[in-house]
């Protein structure tokens, strides 16, 4: 029980009992004393909890567990309590009762049906049915043979007997043993009738007339509903709920014996009456005075009967008379109470029960199979006195180890014995004497002295007669007992010859005729992730299909009339692409071109005579396929809607040929060999990517095994393949630049020999290997050639300010400052050390592997050790429930039918719990069928539906769905607020154990709600895109207004929402624009359908510039960006991958500040960006270019490292190097991008790289050094800067983030 300062919860109970205002506002005089509190608290002043629901039983003798602390004693310190059963119980039924005790008298007080307890004074005051949580189960073992429960002598059969709930803060030590909890107040309060809460009060009230609530016939209570509060979930044996017969009552089970339910009634009638007959004594009362002084007297009634009344008649003797409140006696209910009256009337229950009416006229009872009989069946144990010697032989003569109930039994002959006479009555005084609102305390202000001998000569005959309006000389005096002269005859005795058989015992068994429903069932539940997954690749299709036709409808938005003077026909791309419809047209020029139907050129094919073409035909299902071979392309694979079309473009075909002097050749094959034969735009960039790899292999010097091997499918397709040459369309496409130039123009016109607009494989190697190892004299010839555009052999004025402009451009600051230092010194100053490592690739397969594996290690050892020790946890948490349920839980029934599963459960369910709660910081009596489990209680449902929400979230989480459909997984994301409402509803009912999630969920959800509600908090800028560039490589630059107000530091992220895509979801991204810029810009990569889909909606239509684009959501900004770099005099970025990004705003950052002539203590950057390949920093050109330009003061050196090479034998990254590596050192500009960036081939020598700033800047003492990339980059960074640390020179101070 929860403890206070008795001087707190004094000042809390007269708070308590002031702010109770009954009256609500009328009349408040008529309530002139203080009003009970339903739940029995602050009875006692000084004790509060004394009395009150949820109180523990308070022990008059020391417990005697079996450990000392909660576990019960048993076999073999004491008998088999079936044994002992059999033993005493075993008697003849219908014995007469030997004080003629009334059947009434019985259950007024406490008796047994149907093995079940709860009897209505009992009702009142004590409630211990409630099962324990965990549930503790004290199996009975059934001895072999038992005639009742193992007829088949099987051995193995066990009688479920399940613990009542104790007090959790007890049961801990011997000091502290366990103690059971009383669901009820624990005073003659008549809880019974008003229940034992306000709540439960409130639910049965009508709040009119002071009245109990009714239902359609007044003389009876409202229908008890499923959903009121003092209603139980249906039975597990039955499944029966509901209103049929059953009435809302203030006992939790007063609907549990028909004898139960008609003394309900009874008090339910009697308190309506002395409403009404206040009502007319007081007009002018509203409906709480009504109640409360109804209900005053109405429980003052009842302690005068139960005290003065049944408990004579019950005990045989008279109890002492009040004197006064007692405020120090403890008045709590005892276990040993329980034993002594509810225990003891379980043997005094007869067979039955006779019915009469009010003229002594007993009625026959129908019943159900049987026909007839003279009284009510009731199910009953027997007690035999005669048991001494069996009882002494069970305890194995050894009566000092005789427990209370078998022990009282024995002394009890028709009364109860001394025993239990003196513990029933000592409990009832002590209610009487402890109660503070006892109906006799003259110093409560309840009753009047007049008001007091009123009530104490009420009887139950009286309210019996009031309610009823029966004739009083049809009932005798005292109803609990009858004596001779009553105004009935007592009829004979009951037996149990003329009553029908109790009902037999049944068991239900999990899996008795539901073994294929369960095996379907389990099936069905184990089927959600793969429905789940059906669901998104269904979804992620659609999306797909949506984003196509949205690509085409963009595409289609460009009208153009339809070709008139071509043939219409479906080309064939390949095995797994869709064909989709072109025009060929046969041009006069000698060209084959074939166009779409926006009239865009797909490709053109220059004819030259004496060329062979070969036109191969499909000879079956319909001959409607066509292929073209052309020497020096890719084969062209034609569909079209007949034969006939077919026929009538290769008779158009056959006249061109004739007309230009080429060669046709005409074949037929069947269609299936067609599409094989034919070699594909895609088969061909295959074959090609593997050929690059041999020959830039012989160039570079590359080791052949590294270099891979061609994937030889037909050696009649490598030679057509290699035999193809490069229009100049496809040789810009390849390097990833426009046709028009110039260095495009440049190297094909060097390239091309023989001037027949192609570029053979052999013609580029030439050049390649010129540049490769060709002599000086060689490579100047080229320069020459390349710029000499007209041919004549002379370099004009604009073609020598050409070659300049883009080749030897001005000299690099770091050169001017060589040269400058050296005529100055005649010493060679300090050069850095930029040179890149070259690594060598892996020879075989599994050496790879362990390559990319140690890469993986490298690149997420801070992600592998998180989730590691998150793992751990969650581990040893499992291991702890799982333990725990299987060797140290006390048994239960569920355990014992599915042992594995509860272990397994409840180990899961422990890791669910942390895990589920600590994820918020980065942003669940006899058994029924199996299906009632699964489907027909809240613990099972809720688990049915946490698996289905379990598998949508996982499936539509992954990498694979998000890349396709973003919005399915933003929308199942917010899944997670249904997830943890099912958790917390899963557990509550604690179906196994105590609720523990909270112990997990209540400070992350805090730290959560905390974050959401910022968040909320935040403003969001609708904002206009003012500019919007598509950029190559998929990228698209976003350049919008500034809202008003908005500051932030460069390096931050801000996160976006665009409507026009029909969602409302945010994404980060890293704004590439400076703090002083008066607009606003972001470098956004197509990589997954929201990007993909933002970058088509920002590509205007030809012609359409005038289009206004749609508008931003604005969220930011977030982080505090790598701030520092001005606090160093010398500062190094270290860029990886996309972690460039804030570098790029800090840079332009930089050099405004430093054109501005601001006074800043860092005099040199350098900027090092580490990338894969050439066309991940493609975007980025303008942005470098623009800060090279406005560099004045020579304050940033950037330096690129491409790590692909050995890798990725692509054309654009190969020229890229060697033209990079044999031009920079010359040049000092890149004669791609035309930067005076350094570009490097390899990885950086970071080691060696700092070590050499320490000798060009050998008077800085500090210098900072700040990266963003991969961990694996980071780490390299870190132990560098580590190393270097340990001279005595500069110190290098290093900040990073990792993505």
């Amino acid at each position: 029980m929860l403890r206070a300062r008795p001087e707190v919860l004094v000042l809390l109970g007269v708070l308590l009992t002031l702010l109770l205002d009954p009256t609500g506002g009328q009349d408040s005089l008529s309530l002139t004393w203080e009003v009970q509190r339903y739940d029995g608290w602050f009875n006692n002043l000084r004790h509060h909890e004394r009395g009150a629901a949820g109180s523990r039983l308070q022990r008059l003798v020391p417990a005697n567990y079996a450990d000392g602390v909660y576990q019960a004693l048993g076999e073999p310190l004491l008998p088999n309590p079936r044994r002992l059963s059999n033993a005493t119980t075993q008697g003849s039924a219908g014995r007469p009762s030997g004080r003629n005790r009334t059947v009434l008298g019985v259950f007024f007080g406490e008796g047994k049906w149907e093995n079940s307890s709860g009897y209505h004074v009992l009702s009142d005051l004590v409630s211990v049915e409630k099962s324990g949580c965990p549930a503790e189960f004290l199996n009975i073992h059934i001895p072999p043979g038992d005639p009742v429960f193992d007829r088949d002598r099987s051995g193995d059969v066990v009688l479920p007997f399940q613990r009542s709930r104790w007090d959790p803060e007890t049961g801990q030590s011997p000091s502290n043993p366990r103690d059971l909890t009383n669901e009820v107040t624990g005073w003659l309060d008549g809880s019974a009738i008003y229940g034992s809460s306000h709540s439960w009060s409130d639910e049965l009230r009508s709040f009119s007339g002071g009245q109990l609530a009714s239902g359609p016939d007044p003389a009876f209570p409202r229908a008890a509903q499923a959903p009121l509060l003092m209603w139980t979930p249906p039975d597990p044996t039955t499944g029966r709920r509901g209103p049929r017969g059953l009435y809302a009552f203030g006992a939790e089970r007063g609907n549990r014996e028909p004898f139960l339910q008609a003394l309900g009634l009874l008090w339910f009638r009697y308190h309506n009456l002395w409403a009404q007959r206040l009502a007319r004594r007081h007009p002018l009362w509203g409906d709480e005075e009504l109640f409360q002084h109804a209900r005053k007297r109405v429980i003052a009634t009842y302690q005068n009967i139960a005290m003065y009344e049944w408990l004579p008649s019950f005990l045989q003797q008279t109890p002492p008379n009040y004197t006064e409140y007692r405020p120090f006696l403890d008045p709590s209910i005892s276990p040993e109470f329980l034993a002594a009256s509810e225990q003891f009337f379980s043997t005094m229950v007869p067979p039955g029960v006779y019915m009469r009416n009010a003229s002594c006229h007993f009625q026959m009872v129908l019943n159900e199979g049987f026909g007839s009989s003279p009284a009510l069946r009731v199910c009953n144990s027997y007690w035999i006195r005669e048991v001494l010697e069996a009882t002494a032989a069970l305890y194995n003569q050894d009566l000092s180890r005789l427990e209370l109930l078998p022990g009282g039994l024995l002394e009890s002959h028709g009364d109860p014995g001394p025993l239990f006479s003196t513990i029933v009555l000592d409990q009832f005084v002590r209610l009487r004497d402890g109660d503070r609102y006892w109906f006799e305390n003259s110093r409560n202000g309840l009753f009047s002295p007049e008001e007091i001998a009123e009530i104490r000569s009420t009887t139950l005959r009286d309210v019996l007669v009031a309610v009823t309006n029966v004739d009083p000389d049809t009932l005798q005096p005292n109803v609990f007992i009858w004596q001779n002269g009553a105004p009935c005859p007592q009829p004979r005795q009951l037996t149990i010859n003329d009553l029908p058989p109790c009902v037999p015992l049944t068991e239900i068994h999990y899996f008795e005729g539901s073994g294929p429903g369960f095996g379907i069932t389990i099936v069905a539940l184990c089927c959600l992730p793969l429905v789940s997954l059906l669901i998104s690749g269904v979804v992620a299709y659609f999306r797909g299909r949506e984003r196509k036709k949205l690509q085409r409808k963009r595409k289609e938005s460009v009208k153009k009339e339809p070709a008139s003077d071509g043939v219409s026909a479906m080309e064939w791309p390949g095995p797994r692409e869709r064909s989709y419809p072109v025009t060929i047209q046969l041009l006069p020029d000698r060209r084959l071109q074939v166009v779409d139907r926006r009239l865009s050129v797909l490709r053109t094919i220059q004819l030259q005579p004496p060329q062979q073409v070969n036109l191969i035909l499909s000879s079956n299902r319909g001959c409607r396929a066509l292929l073209l071979k052309i020497p020096k392309e890719y084969d062209l694979v034609l569909l079209f809607n007949s034969q006939e079309e077919r026929g009538a473009f290769v008779q158009h075909l056959r006249g061109f040929c004739e007309n230009w002097a080429l060669g046709l050749d005409v074949a037929e094959i069947k269609e299936y060999e067609l599409f094989r034969k034919a070699v594909t735009k895609e088969q061909r960039e295959r074959i090609l990517e593997v050929f690059f790899r041999h020959l830039f292999a012989q160039v570079l010097d590359i080791n052949q095994v590294d270099a891979g091997t061609l994937l030889l499918d037909s050696s009649q397709k490598v030679r057509e393949a290699l035999t193809c040459e490069l229009s100049r369309a496809e040789f810009a496409e390849s390097l990833g630049l426009k046709p028009q130039d110039m260095f495009v123009e440049s190297m094909f016109s060097l390239a091309d020999k023989d001037g027949n607009g192609y570029l053979s494989f052999r013609e580029f190697l030439d050049v390649l290997v010129v540049f490769m190892k060709g002599s000086p004299e060689d490579k100047s010839r080229l320069m020459f050639t390349m710029y000499d555009l007209d041919g004549n052999g002379f370099l004009s004025k604009d073609e020598f300010f050409t070659m300049m402009r883009y080749g030897v451009g001005p000299s690099s600051p770091e050169t001017s400052c060589y040269f400058k230092q050296e005529n100055r010194a005649g010493v060679p100053p300090p050069r850095l050390y930029t040179e890149a490592l070259q690594e060598k690739m892996q020879r075989g397969f599994l050496a790879q592997k362990l390559q990319q594996y140690k890469r993986f290690v490298e690149n997420y050892r801070r992600h592998i050790v998180c989730v590691a020790v998150f793992s751990a946890i969650c581990a040893g948490l499992f291991v702890e429930r799982a333990y725990y349920y299987a060797f140290a839980s006390p048994p239960s029934g569920i355990a014992q039918t599915t042992f594995v599963g509860i272990i397994l459960s409840r180990g899961t369910a422990a890791s669910v719990s942390f895990m589920f709660s600590y994820i918020l910081l980065t942003m669940s009596k006899l058994p029924q069928k199996f299906y009632w489990w699964f489907f027909q209680t809240v613990p099972g449902m809720t688990g049915v539906l946490l698996l289905l929400v379990l598998a949508i979230m996982y499936v539509f989480a992954s990498h694979h769905f998000r890349r396709r459909s973003f919005r399915g997984f933003w929308l199942t994301h917010h899944l997670y607020i249904l997830l943890y409402v099912l958790l917390i509803i899963h557990g509550s009912f604690a179906l196994i154990q105590l609720p523990r999630f909270h112990i997990y969920f209540l400070v992350p959800a805090l730290i959560y709600m905390g974050d959401k509600l910022v968040s909320l908090s935040r403003k969001k800028v609708e904002i206009g895109v003012v500019k919007a560039q598509l950029l190559p490589s998929g990228v698209t630059h976003l350049e919008f207004q500034r809202p008003q107000g908005f500051e932030y530091k460069s390096g931050q992220w801000v996160r976006i929402a665009c409507l026009a895509l029909g969602t409302n979801e945010y994404h980060p991204f890293t704004l590439t624009s400076a703090p002083h810029e008066e607009t606003l810009s972001l470098h956004i990569r197509a990589v997954g359908p929201w990007t993909t889909r933002l970058r088509e909606i920002y590509s205007l239509p030809t012609g359409d510039s005038s289009a206004k684009y749609p508008k931003l959501y604005l969220d930011g900004p977030f982080g505090e960006g790598h701030q520092e770099w001005h606090k160093f005099e010398v500062s190094v970025l270290v860029g990886g991958g996309i972690g460039v990004t804030p570098f790029a705003s800090i840079l332009k950052d930089l050099v405004f500040k430093s054109s501005l002539g601001s006074q800043m203590l860092c005099k040199k950057i350098y900027f090092i960006w580490v990338t894969r390949t050439q066309r991940q920093f493609e975007w980025l050109a303008d942005i470098i270019r623009e800060v090279e330009e406005n560099d004045c003061q020579d304050l940033v050196s950037v330096h690129i490292y491409i790590t692909q090479l050995a890798e990725k034998f692509d054309l654009r990254t190969t020229m890229l190097y060697i033209c990079e590596r044999h031009f920079q050192k010359v040049l000092n500009r890149s004669l791609f991008t035309g930067l005076r960036s350094i570009t490097h081939f390899g990885r950086p020598p970071f080691e060696r790289f700092f070590s050499s700033l320490q000798e060009v800047h050998p008077k800085v003492r500090k210098i900072g050094v700040f990266s963003c990339g991969p961990p694996g980059m980071t780490k390299n960074v870190e132990k560098a800067c580590q190393l270097i640390n340990q001279q005595d020179q500069a110190h290098f101070v290093h900040h990073y983030e990792n993505f």
